[in-house]
């Protein structure tokens, strides 16, 4: 066999290789590591990820390359301002038979057990019954309670934990503006639609929520994708950017790639309105806001007033 068949049999090969090696590393990202910061979360495999196509990743596709900054945000309140119910994750005060708070004749029991976290109270029938803790809100100054309705609708429930003080109160005590304890007809009552978290209060606690509402059936199907806000909640969808590092020769221009929202980029106006996401009073018009966007096109502020200051 002559010298020139031989270097091209090699170079053929190695072209095939090459091609083997990057369609697969193209295509392999890091798997969720979310469960050590946000606990055994029964809803883990439903919410960590989208349908293929999505051009979102999810932060653990981050942790390779933004180690230092990872670990920092992963304990961050912004990591937590939502979480899967488990030991690392509740800090408020849970036991198997001695946690209660009564508040003008209305009282809720808090419940742990190897199973899961249950709060007691009345439903809408005004029958106490036990509540499971699906989803967990705050870290810092308060921690409330979301519990899962056959509707998909997710409820708060009563009780809300104060971290500073360490001690529960009930809602019409500072979250609910009221005159009295509610009443199962009151139209704020904890099991009331106007109390349901994935009705109005859902797109701040989390990343890439779709609220999915059937109004024939009247049920909904929400949908996120990272507890927590995410990375990309203020950089844009990462998958083009994340999958930079997998192609041996574009690893280099990562430093230049554009795909992804560098702050710094944006006006004054707009680098505030990424913050505005969450931080306004503000009632959603649209699903779907990204960096850099129009702010009007999916939020509609409101202005203050005596009972929002």
């Amino acid at each position: 066999m002559s010298r020139k068949i031989v270097i091209a049999v090699i170079v053929v090969v190695g072209i095939g290789l090459a091609w083997m090696t990057f369609d697969a590393s193209h295509q392999i990202l890091p798997e969720p590591t979310c469960t050590q910061c946000h606990g055994p979360g029964i809803l883990q495999q439903s919410v960590m990820r989208d349908e293929a196509g999505d051009p979102f990743t999810g932060s653990d596709a981050c942790e390779p390359c933004h180690t230092n900054i990872y670990h920092r945000w992963s304990r961050s309140d912004h990591c937590r301002t939502m979480m899967c119910p488990g030991p690392t994750t509740v800090f408020s005060q849970f036991s198997p038979d001695t946690a209660h708070y009564e508040y003008q004749g209305f009282t809720t029991k808090m419940i742990s057990s190897p199973t899961g976290y249950e709060m007691i109270a009345p439903g809408e029938d005004g029958v106490d019954r036990a509540w499971p803790v699906d989803l967990v809100i705050g870290i810092r100054d308060h921690q409330g309670f979301l519990t899962r309705f056959p509707d998909g609708r997710y409820q708060v429930l009563p009780s809300t934990y104060d971290m500073r003080k360490q001690t529960w109160f009930d809602a019409t005590e500072g979250l609910v503006v009221s005159d009295h304890v509610l009443k199962p007809d009151d139209e704020y009552y904890w099991t009331s639609r106007m109390r349901s978290w994935n009705r109005g209060c859902f797109d701040c606690h989390l990343s890439g929520m779709r609220k999915t509402y059937d109004a024939e059936t009247n049920t909904y199907a929400t949908t996120w994708r990272d507890l927590g806000v995410d990375c990309e909640a203020c950089h844009g969808a990462g998958l083009a950017h994340a999958r930079l590092r997998t192609i041996k020769h574009k690893r280099n221009t990562l430093a230049e790639d554009t795909s992804l929202v560098r702050l710094q980029d944006l006006s004054a106006r707009q680098q505030v309105e990424v913050c505005g996401q969450c931080h306004a009073r503000k009632a959603t018009l649209a699903e779907g806001y990204t960096p850099g966007a129009d702010f009007h096109e999916h939020y509609f502020l409101y202005l203050l007033d005596d009972n929002m200051v």
